[in-house]
């Protein structure tokens, strides 16, 4: 697994069609790009895990922004896209 880590990073993984593992997002925050970004992985179905700010921090020392994704090494197809 690939971990990424913030918004915008996220954002575009989503919309180039990465397929993501597992997403957590920062409980408790207001941010409003945290909201946009919730809104989008609901949009595309990508279910999230809201963890505290210390999970993030030990996940990624890096500024994460609230938000780490992992993405998925094997890409997955629906069975419509293979027929």
């Amino acid at each position: 697994e690939t971990l990424i880590f913030g918004i915008h990073t996220i954002s575009e993984a989503i919309q180039s069609g990465k397929t993501l593992d597992k997403v957590f997002l920062q409980s408790n925050s207001h941010s409003s790009g945290l909201k946009e970004l919730e809104h989008l992985l609901k949009k595309h179905k990508i279910n999230v895990a809201y963890v505290p700010v210390q999970k993030l921090n030990k996940l990624s020392n890096k500024n994460h922004q609230g938000a780490i994704a992992f993405i998925s090494p094997v890409e997955f197809y629906s069975l419509e896209n293979l027929v």
